[in-house]
């Protein structure tokens, strides 16, 4: 199973390193949990129709 910490401790190393700006870093985590959640949505619309089309 995936690590949920390792994204972080990846984000972390990133900053240390200097490869990557602050403001980056707070970005992605913003947008990747709006992808995510968009994705999330998505399947249960698809899960709905799915359920509505076989009965």
């Amino acid at each position: 199973m995936f690590d949920n910490n390792l994204w972080r401790l990846i984000a972390i190393g990133k900053l240390f390193m200097r490869n990557q700006l602050p403001s980056d870093a707070s970005a992605g985590d913003v947008f990747g949990g709006d992808w995510l959640g968009f994705c999330i949505i998505l399947l249960g619309i698809l899960r709905l129709l799915n359920s509505m089309d076989s009965k």
